[in-house]
C-alpha cells in the first residue's frame, strides 16, 4: 500500500471482500488476477478506512497520525509511543501489554486526542474518553500527565461525594476519569450521558475486571457498546494464572473467549483434585490467540530511546485512623509553635516532619515510646499493584518499624519467600546471601531496603523498578539509593530504571519534589514546616 495524492492505493485478488466494508474502492486496473485500488486518504475519512482495513488484516496499512500535531521538545513521543498510538487509531479495541515506565498513557492521550478531531458522523472517531483506573492513578499518572502531554484536553476526575461525581459527568468534557470502585456509584449517570455517543473506554491496569462475576466487571458490562473503542491497559496481563486474561477478552471481544469462566477455565487448565487446578501445557498459546489484537514494547525494545532513569507517582489515601493521628500531630505543632517564643530551626522543622512521615506511612510512636501500627491498607495496596506489574522490585522505606508491617504482611499473604528486608543491623555477610538471592531469578520478587543501608557499595540492578514506600529526607540518601539501580549491567550493557515515588500527603509529594530537584534542604524544611501547619491532609 501506498499514498499519492490523497488517496491510498492498493492492491488486492479480491477486491469484493473490501468492497463489503468499502463500496467506495475504486479499480484503477486489473492485470491477470491482481487488481490495483483507490480509496480516499483523507482525514477524517482515512481513520475509518484505517480501521476496516486493519479489522480485514490486510498488511502494511500505511499511518494514520501522519497530519498529527505531536508535541514537540520536553514532551516529545518516543518512536515506540507514536507507533502505539497509531496502532490505537486503527484498532477499536485491543490490548496495549507494554511493560511499565514505557509511556502507555502518553500514547493512548495523543490517540484520544486525535480521534476526538476525527469524528466521522458515528462511523469514526470518537465523542468522548472514559478512562477506568484504580484510585492510585487517577491523578498521579492521567491528569499530571495530560497537563504535560495535551494541555488542551478537558480532563475531570470523578471522585468524591455522589454529588460531586455526577457534577463532574455533568460537565462536557474530552476525558471522564473514574476509579474501577466508584464506577457504580454513577453507572446510572454514565449510561445516560453514553447512550448515542462513541466512547472511547480505556481500561487502565486492567487485571482488575479478570473476574467476570465482580461489581467492577458487571457495572462495566452493561456500559459498554458495541460501537464503543475499548482498550485494556497492562504490563501484566497474566500474572497469577490464564484465568486472568477472561474479564478482560469479554469485554474487548466477547465473542473471542467462553462465556462462563468455568468453561474457559477447563480450556486453559487442568483439575488436580478438588481443590487445586493447573496450567495446560498450551495455556499460553491460547491465551495469546484471545487476546488480540494487542501491542507490546518491552524495556530492552526500546532501550536506546529511554533515558536512564524516569521518576512517576502513584497516589493513596489516608485511612481514618492515619488522619485522625495526622490532624492531632497537626495541631499539637501548632499549639508548640504558638508558645514558643524561640527561632524554628530546621533540625526542629526536620524532626517534625518526621513524625508526619511516620503517620503517612502506617506507624507512630505513643506516649510510652513503643510503636504503634496504623492500618495504611491503600498504600500496601498501591505497593502491591506496581509489583504485579514486575518481575523484581526494590522497595525504598525509611522507617524500620514500616519495613516490619510490609515484611509481616506480604510474608503472611505471599509466603515466607516472597520478600526479604536489607536495614542496619545485619552482618555483611547476610547482606551479600540476601543480594545474590535477590539478583536470581527466583524469589525474593520484593526487597525491602532501608534507603541509608541500601545508598552505598550495593548493586541492585537486577531490579525492574525501584518504589518509595515514604519519601526520604536526604537528598543525598535519596539519590543514591536510587544510584544503586542505574548502573551498567555486564558488558556495559545500558539499563533504564522507573523509580515510582508513593504519597498520600501534600507534604509527602513537596518532599520527593525537592529531592529531585536537589533545593536547599534547610531552607525547604522551614518552608514546608510552615505550609503543613495551614495545609489540610
Amino acid at each position: 500500500m501506498r499514498v499519492s495524492n490523497g488517496n491510498l492505493i492498493l492492491r488486492t485478488r479480491h477486491p469484493e471482500k473490501i468492497q463489503q466494508y468499502l463500496p467506495e474502492l475504486e479499480t484503477l486496473r486489473t492485470d491477470g488476477d491482481i487488481h490495483t485500488c483507490q480509496l480516499d486518504w483523507r482525514h477524517p475519512h482515512k481513520v475509518r478506512t484505517a480501521q476496516i482495513l486493519t479489522a480485514l488484516r490486510m498488511k502494511n496499512v500505511p499511518e494514520v497520525m501522519d497530519d498529527y500535531d505531536w508535541p514537540t521538545g520536553q514532551y516529545a513521543p518516543f518512536p515506540h509511543q507514536r507507533v502505539t498510538s497509531d496502532w490505537c487509531v486503527k484498532n477499536r479495541r485491543g490490548y496495549i501489554l507494554s511493560t511499565m515506565g514505557l509511556g502507555k498513557t502518553g500514547s493512548l492521550l495523543h490517540s484520544i486526542r486525535y480521534l476526538l478531531k476525527s469524528k466521522l458522523g458515528g462511523t469514526a472517531g470518537i465523542d468522548f474518553a472514559i478512562v477506568v483506573a484504580p484510585l492510585s492513578i487517577l491523578k498521579a499518572a492521567w491528569e499530571q500527565d495530560k497537563n504535560k502531554m495535551t494541555p488542551d484536553l478537558k480532563t475531570g476526575i470523578v471522585h468524591g461525594s455522589k454529588k460531586k461525581r455526577l457534577e463532574v459527568l455533568q460537565t462536557p468534557l474530552d476525558i471522564y476519569i473514574v476509579n474501577y470502585d466508584g464506577l457504580h456509584i454513577v453507572q446510572e449517570a454514565v449510561a445516560k450521558m453514553t447512550q448515542s455517543k462513541t466512547v472511547a473506554w480505556i481500561l487502565d491496569e486492567s487485571t482488575a475486571i479478570k473476574n467476570s462475576q465482580t461489581r467492577r466487571f458487571k457495572s462495566l458490562k452493561k456500559l459498554i457498546r458495541e460501537r464503543d473503542y475499548v482498550y485494556c491497559v497492562t504490563g501484566s496481563p497474566v500474572a497469577n494464572s490464564p484465568m486472568d486474561c477472561h474479564g478482560q477478552a469479554l469485554l474487548v471481544r466477547e465473542g473471542s473467549v467462553a462465556r462462563s469462566a468455568m468453561k474457559f477455565k477447563t480450556q486453559v487448565m487442568y483439575q488436580v483434585n478438588r481443590f487445586i487446578w493447573r496450567e495446560k501445557p498450551d495455556a499460553s498459546d491460547t491465551v495469546f490467540k484471545i487476546m488480540q489484537p494487542s501491542i507490546r514494547f518491552s524495556k530492552e525494545d526500546v532501550l536506546p530511546d529511554l533515558p536512564p532513569v524516569t521518576f512517576s507517582d502513584r497516589y493513596c489515601e489516608l485511612t481514618a485512623q492515619q488522619r485522625k493521628y495526622y490532624k492531632k500531630m497537626q495541631r499539637d505543632f501548632m499549639v508548640e509553635l504558638e508558645n514558643s517564643d524561640q527561632v524554628i530551626t530546621s533540625s526542629h522543622a526536620a524532626a517534625r516532619i518526621t513524625k508526619l512521615l511516620q503517620i503517612a506511612a502506617g506507624s507512630v510512636y505513643d506516649t510510652e515510646k513503643e510503636t504503634v501500627h496504623l492500618d495504611c491498607a491503600p498504600r500496601i495496596q498501591v505497593l502491591e499493584e506496581i509489583i504485579k506489574e514486575a518481575i523484581k522490585v526494590v522497595c525504598f522505606v525509611p522507617f524500620r518499624h514500616s519495613i516490619e508491617q510490609l515484611r509481616t504482611h506480604f510474608s503472611e499473604n505471599y509466603g515466607p519467600t516472597y520478600c526479604q528486608v536489607l536495614q542496619g543491623g545485619i552482618t555483611l555477610k547476610q547482606r551479600s546471601e540476601i543480594v545474590e538471592a535477590f539478583l536470581a531469578p527466583e524469589d525474593p520478587q520484593l526487597l525491602l531496603c532501608q534507603p541509608k543501608t541500601a545508598s552505598h557499595g550495593l548493586s541492585l540492578v537486577s531490579a525492574d523498578y525501584a518504589v518509595w514506600f515514604s519519601p526520604e529526607n536526604s537528598s543525598e540518601t535519596f539519590l543514591q539509593a536510587n544510584n544503586r539501580l542505574d548502573r551498567p549491567k555486564a558488558n556495559d550493557e545500558r539499563t533504564a530504571i522507573s523509580i515510582i515515588k508513593i504519597s498520600a500527603t501534600d507534604l509527602e509529594r513537596k518532599i520527593y519534589g525537592r529531592l529531585e530537584s536537589k533545593v536547599s534542604a534547610q531552607q525547604s524544611l522551614l518552608d514546608m514546616y510552615s505550609d503543613l501547619l495551614e495545609s489540610p491532609v
